[in-house]
């Protein structure tokens, strides 16, 4: 089969508009894949899109993350595959659910993969963050998973600009468009130029994967993953995301303060409960005088520590709002990476001269450069603080020390 000829591709020389429409996050993600020319594989569907991917086709898939076994059998799938593979997860409390998940759960098998992750706090960034996730996918040749709260988001209606398709077609380009490999690991294996979605099986040259390997063969396999594919990830993020904002003007940098940037009391929160959390900052800056902000983290992983420790030095109290209520005793998931980010900075500012152990970490060498850090978790429109009996409404705000 004869494959397109390389083309550099071009974006416009203004922003692109689209038209403004009334659609749910669920249907903002069965759009995304109509105007994207991608098969959606929707639960009991879910492996023939894997299939249609691995024979290089445009692919994404739409779970719940409450059916842990099919979300399971997809991850059995793709990791350890260089599959180019957007799954969009809606997750949360619906009603319907198991007593004792959220749907969030599912996440942090996801996250020790090292499987790129974004969060969506709206119908917008549902359907932006869907085209966004398969130029990275195709660029690293990694899988995507954009989340979405299936209540607050996927069942929610809400107005999104819609681009055309020609436009997003444009955006994207061809599956079997020629496009020059993006790193050196692909070069080794491709060579200068490869099929922007390889086909990793094809009748015209078979070739197997998915082998197993011996013991000592599969932890080589294993130990190459970082230094040959996930170091080149948040270069090919960073590209994307500001390729689309050029063609859009739309730009999702990967945190972002919101409300009072000076304030020394921030909320640190991700998905939809952004915009829970925002009428408790409006409140109190109006009813109790307080200087609050709120540090919206949009990608989970890989997560942007060195951002987050920069934008949190010598802020005063930190509340990280959390989705999942399984409760180990220990931190919380998102907790966990904002304390990892602080401690690396923490452990920066224990050398007094160059080279720090993390060089795009800051250096907290006073006591007052850290933040006290205190949790809360969100399950709909009310947040729990662990410890307290009860849920409480928002503008009833306190939380649990951590």
């Amino acid at each position: 089969m004869k494959l397109k000829k390389s083309r550099k591709q071009s974006l416009p020389d203004k922003i692109v508009s689209g038209k403004p429409e009334v659609l749910t996050g669920v249907a903002a993600v069965r759009k995304a894949a109509s105007l994207s020319g991608a098969f959606l594989g929707v639960h009991h569907q879910a492996l023939s899109a894997v299939g249609k991917a691995i024979a290089g086709s445009r692919a994404a898939v739409l779970l719940d993350g409450n059916d842990s076994k099919t979300v399971n059998e997809v991850y059995d799938a793709i990791v350890d595959k260089k599959i180019p593979l957007v799954l969009h997860l809606t997750v949360g409390i619906t009603g319907d659910g198991h007593a004792a998940q959220t749907g969030y759960e599912i996440l942090h098998t996801l996250s020790r993969a090292g499987i790129p992750q974004f969060s969506a706090s709206t119908v917008q960034e549902v359907m932006d963050f869907a085209l966004i996730a398969h130029r990275i996918a195709e660029q690293s040749l990694l899988p995507v998973v954009i989340v979405q709260d299936a209540r607050l988001v996927g069942q929610s209606l809400q107005v999104a600009e819609i681009l055309p398709e020609k436009t997003v077609r444009r955006f994207l380009g061809e599956p079997d468009e020629r496009i020059p490999c993006p790193t050196r690991s692909q070069a080794m294996l491709f060579g200068d130029e490869r099929r922007r979605i390889p086909r990793w099986l094809s009748p015209d040259r078979p070739l197997g994967i998915g082998i197993r390997y011996r013991e000592g063969d599969h932890l080589k396999a294993l130990s190459s993953q970082s230094p040959f594919f996930f170091e080149h990830l948040p270069g090919i993020i960073e590209a994307e995301k500001e390729a689309f904002a050029r063609f859009t003007g739309r730009a999702y940098p990967a945190v972002e303060m919101r409300g009072n940037t000076k304030a020394d009391q921030l909320f640190c929160a991700t998905g939809a409960s952004v915009p829970q959390v925002l009428p408790v900052i409006e409140m109190l800056a109006r009813a109790k005088k307080f200087k609050v902000g709120l540090l919206n983290i949009r990608q989970l992983v890989p997560f942007p520590g060195a951002q987050v420790s920069h934008l949190l030095t010598g802020k005063r109290v930190v509340t990280v709002i959390e989705h999942d209520m399984n409760w180990d005793g220990n931190d919380f998931p998102l907790l966990r990476s904002v304390r990892d980010s602080l401690d690396r900075a923490t452990e920066n500012g224990l050398h007094k001269k160059p080279p720090l152990p993390f060089p795009d970490y800051p250096a907290f060498r006073k006591v007052s450069d850290r933040p006290e850090l205190f949790t809360a978790i969100l399950p709909a429109d009310h947040i729990h603080f662990p410890g307290r009996s009860r849920c409480i409404n928002p503008k009833h705000a306190a939380a649990r020390r951590t």
